[in-house]
């Protein structure tokens, strides 16, 4: 499971994507690094739950376990309209920024990059057959503030859509959208 933050972005080729600040992963080490060392994705470990009570879905994101960064509220209640759909393709893009530290005390080595990547999906599929893919009414509080873990400097608008989905992704690199190295480059 994951639990991210995502800001939508338009790159210079024009492609919309997420930038993404924040992102949690209950996954082990290995899977953690190569996400992080390959693509810049900002993650950590953290603690992630999902509830199912009747017909609604919560999601809690602890760090640590105890400390409640945040809680999200879902009742996906409908199938998503092919509309809809469309703001979910099967390849959605992804920004983040890698910072590669210096090999001396010069600074040799030290550069910034911007990464597009994405993560190919295949939803599954339920036993009639269809994607799981679901709509309904959400909502997101940030419990508890953290210096640690600031994901509640991101300012919450009016959700515009909350989804329910089951897939299996793929993380794909695709481009180094501009590079910045330091000084003791040159």
């Amino acid at each position: 499971m994951e639990c991210y933050s995502g800001i939508q972005v338009r790159d210079p080729g024009g492609e919309t994507g997420f930038y993404i600040p924040y992102i949690y992963v209950t996954t082990n080490d290995a899977a953690l690094a190569s996400g992080r060392e390959v693509l810049g994705a900002p993650k950590k470990l953290a603690h992630i739950a999902l509830i199912r009570e009747g017909g609604l879905i919560q999601g809690t994101l602890e760090r640590p376990a105890g400390k409640r960064l945040l809680t999200l509220t879902a009742q996906p209640d409908q199938r998503m309209s092919s509309g809809s759909q469309q703001m979910f393709s099967a390849r959605t893009y992804f920004y983040s920024v890698r910072h590669l530290p210096p090999i001396n005390e010069r600074g040799k080595g030290a550069v910034t990059q911007l990464v597009k990547w994405c993560t190919a999906r295949t939803l599954r599929r339920d036993e009639l057959g269809d994607q799981v893919q679901f709509t309904g009414p959400t909502s997101l509080t940030y419990d508890s503030p953290s210096i640690v873990d600031p994901v509640h400097n991101i300012a919450l608008g009016e959700p515009m859509l909350g989804t329910y989905e089951e897939y299996d992704a793929k993380l794909e690199i695709i481009d180094i959208l501009s590079e910045t190295a330091t000084p003791g480059n040159r």
